[in-house]
């Protein structure tokens, strides 16, 4: 009797600690496999919000939640994942996360701020939803350029091109191209950028005159000093010739200040010491010291369009009239994946230019832009 007694004793012991296993995390992740087995291949993906099973096709994955094409026709709806209770595709992605992590499995589900990702070989694969930097399709995976792009997960690149005919009393011919390249793995980024711009106008009387002929360039390093404060140098070189200008060099070190940065908004002001330099076809010269101020925004619109603008005010600390303003804004519409129509406008403000240009230079630029 005794004997028999400690046996059941033991299996309850035993089925005790089995349902202790069984909680938190770990059962979660035990649930959603068993919800994935059990369903078999399913039709679409499928995910469940508030009681309520929308059936459709996830289009991306971000650290903010899920983009979700229903097969009602709604729209593409923003699921965040707190408010997730099921969650299974019909199809694997691969979630790039972290600083080098990756997962590649059909997605099973939400739990403690993780996403669960099913992988073939390891079974489920716990990813920190904010730590989700992008993620692909099997089908987009597999192309050569995510693969590279995955590669090169901290770094992205850009080349647009404009060109403008017009045929008339005058014919004018505008050609514009640009390129940039940017990384960013904190602490530390960087940028490089550089653009070219051509214009010609032909006139039956006159003959031919050039309208434009500028060329930027742009490098700036930054460094992270705490969450919200760090330290850049900047270089940027211009020359224009409709305005005289056969060298304009301003360096700028300094500090910044991100006064705003989230998935959609990153706004950060910048200050320092700058140095101006401005060389002129007549053979004339300004250099001076200023205290700059700068600022930069980038914001995400709906549609997944986007905004940015740069702007910064170079004041010489020796005179008060000597100073430069300059802008830029571009605005991104995309087309395919890769492919953006970009309207950029330019402004220059001079205060103290040459004797045969405008203090003021305002322009606007439409071109295509592939991006990767």
């Amino acid at each position: 009797m005794s004997a028999g007694l400690e046996v059941k004793k033991n299996r309850y012991a035993r089925m005790r600690f089995r349902k202790k296993q069984e909680s938190g995390s770990g059962q979660m992740l035990r649930v959603a496999v068993f919800i994935f087995l059990a369903s078999g291949i399913a039709a679409g993906d499928e995910v469940t919000v508030k009681g309520t099973t929308l059936r459709g096709t996830i289009k991306d994955v971000t650290a903010s939640g899920l983009e979700f094409d229903s097969e009602y026709g709604s729209g593409t709806l923003k699921i965040p994942y707190d408010t997730i209770e099921r969650l299974l595709t019909d199809e694997p992605f691969l979630v790039l996360y972290g600083e080098n992590s990756q997962a590649f499995g059909r997605l099973v589900g939400v739990a403690d701020g993780n996403l669960l990702v099913l992988e073939k070989a390891t079974g489920p694969t716990s990813v920190p939803v904010d730590s989700i930097i992008e993620s692909d399709s099997a089908a987009e995976a597999d192309t050569f350029s995510e693969r590279l792009r995955n590669k090169y997960r901290f770094w992205k690149a850009s080349t647009d091109v404009g060109f403008s005919f017009k045929d008339s009393t005058s014919d004018q011919i505008d050609f514009k191209m640009g390129a940039k390249v940017e990384y960013r793995r904190r602490p530390a980024g960087m940028r490089l950028q550089v653009n070219y711009l051509l214009g010609e106008e032909r006139n039956r009387e006159d003959g031919s005159s050039k309208t434009d002929n500028e060329a930027r360039g742009l490098f700036k390093g930054e460094y992270d000093v705490t969450e919200r404060y760090f330290v850049y140098i900047s270089n940027d070189l211009e020359y224009d010739e409709i305005d005289q200008i056969s060298l304009r060099w301003v360096a700028k070190p300094g500090p910044g200040f991100r006064v705003v940065e989230t998935k959609t908004v990153s706004l950060q002001v910048e200050s320092g010491l700058a140095f101006v330099h401005e060389r002129f076809f007549g053979g004339t010269e300004d250099d001076y010291l200023g205290i700059p101020v700068g600022l930069e925004l980038a914001v995400r619109l709906p549609l997944d369009t986007s905004l940015t603008a740069r702007s910064d005010y170079l004041p010489s600390l020796e005179s008060s009239n000597d100073y430069l303003i300059r802008a830029e804004m571009a605005f991104l519409v995309p087309i395919t994946k890769y492919l953006s129509f970009k309207t950029s406008a330019f402004q220059t403000y001079d205060n103290q230019p040459d004797e045969e240009a405008d203090r003021n230079e305002f322009k606007t630029i439409l071109s295509l832009t592939w991006h990767f």
